[in-house]
Order: structure tokens, then sequence, then C-alpha cells
């Protein structure tokens, strides 16, 4: 993205210029610098609202929404939802999903789960990268509301879209989550058959704080269960260590 930066510069693209800088805004995101990841929304914010590319403004101002509501700075979410939805004088699927996210934090759970299911028939069908944040968000709203089930049910729809999309970070999140999930319900087999693959998953993507933080609930189940898990940590270990592994794209 940092090279795509330098020649949509250098060929004076200012659509290209503003895709770029939101894109590195969301790989500053993805890694927790939410402070970075702001200034390069805003940037792109900017040279969007300037070119009066709504499209590109709209995905900016969701992409911000997306950064604050990791941040829990929920009141400049919400402002910056309204301010989107306003432009959009209508459905625009990033601020669905986001401002279905923000209620979940919020507490609101019908309006979530009511805003979240909106934005799930609203998706494109070959859409299955919005369909997995919208199945991974409704997973998140049932286990907040005891329904273990139900969450069970959206994580493995999210995990069938990640996998559609070969999205490895993705998977590795459902797995963990599913593993959480079967957990509550009392079935540390199961979970400990997904803690297994998100940490290969992770140590494949050379991910050491979420290997180190899934070792600790496949240890822990492990440990209950009687299972040996030495082949995934040898496996963990090696691909966490191994600098010449081809590993995936995140």
């Amino acid at each position: 993205f940092y090279r795509a930066h330098i020649e949509f510069t250098a060929a004076d693209d200012l659509p290209g210029i503003a895709m770029s800088l939101n894109s590195l805004g969301n790989v500053y995101q993805a890694n927790g610098d939410v402070d970075n990841a702001l200034a390069f929304f805003d940037e792109a914010l900017e040279i969007s609202d300037a070119l009066g590319d709504r499209e590109a403004t709209l995905q900016a101002l969701a992409n911000k929404a997306a950064a604050l509501i990791g941040a829990d700075r929920l009141d400049e979410a919400a402002s910056i939802i309204e301010t989107g939805e306003e432009q959009a004088g209508g459905p625009f699927l990033p601020l669905q999903i986001n401002k279905g996210i923000l209620m979940i934090k919020q507490g609101a759970f019908p309006q979530a789960q009511a805003e979240l299911e909106k934005a799930l028939a609203g998706a494109a069908s070959q859409d299955r990268a919005s369909q997995a944040k919208i199945h991974f968000a409704l997973g998140r709203l049932m286990r907040v509301q005891e329904n273990a089930a139900g969450a069970i049910d959206y994580f493995q729809q999210a995990l069938a879209d990640d996998r559609a999309n070969g999205f490895y970070a993705g998977m590795a999140q459902d797995h963990t989550n599913l593993g959480d999930t079967h957990l509550q319900q009392a079935s540390p087999e199961k979970a400990l058959a997904h803690y297994k693959q998100a940490i290969k998953l992770y140590a494949l993507l050379g991910d050491g704080p979420h290997v180190k933080q899934v070792m600790e609930k496949l240890e822990q189940t492990a440990a209950g269960t009687g299972a040996d898990i030495r082949l995934t940590t040898h496996f963990v270990k090696r691909w966490l260590e191994d600098k010449r592994l081809d590993r995936p794209c995140e």
C-alpha cells in the first residue's frame, strides 16, 4: 500500500491517493494503532470530499467509525456514523455494519440485531467479506446475550465466508470464538479442536500476540480434558520461528 501510494502520488492520481491512504489506515487499525489510522482516514476523507467522490467519502467515514469503535470512543463513532448516514441518503453497507457493532457495545441489543439483519439482507450474495463481518457481529451479539447455540451458528457462517475469501486472520478469529463458545457450553473437546486450528493459523501468519492468547486457552482446555497437544505446540513454535516460511496473505 505504501508503494501504491508513491505511484499514485507520482501520477497525481487523487482517487488512487485517497484509496491507498484508506488502505494504509486499515493496516494501522488492524495493528491497534488507532491514532495513526485516524490520521490516514482523515487525509483520505479530505481528498475524497474535495473530489466529490461520494462512495470514497462514505468508505473513509465508515473506516474512521470502525477505528473509533475499536478504541471504545463510542460517542465519536456515533457522530461519524450519523454524518455518514446524512451524506449517504440511503443504505451504505459498511456504515450499517459499524452501526450494528456500535449498538452492541452500547448495550442496545435489539436495535443492534435489527440493524445487522437489515445489513445482511442488503448484502450482495457474492460479497462474502461483508457477510463474514455481519455474521461475526451477530455471533458476538448472541454470545453477550448468552445464546450459545445462536452464537455458534453465526460464527460457523462467518467461518464459511472467511474460508471462501481466503481470509486467514478472520478464520483464526472465528475458530477462537467458536472455541470460547463451545467452552461456555461445556464442550471442551469441541473447543480444543477450534483452538488448535486458530493457534496454527495465527502461527502461520506470524502473529505472536494472538498465539500467546490462544495458547493459554489451549493449555487450560487440554489440561481439563487430558488431551495431548504436543504436536500442535511443535508446529506452532516451528512456524513462528521459521524466517523462511512462505506465509499466507493476511
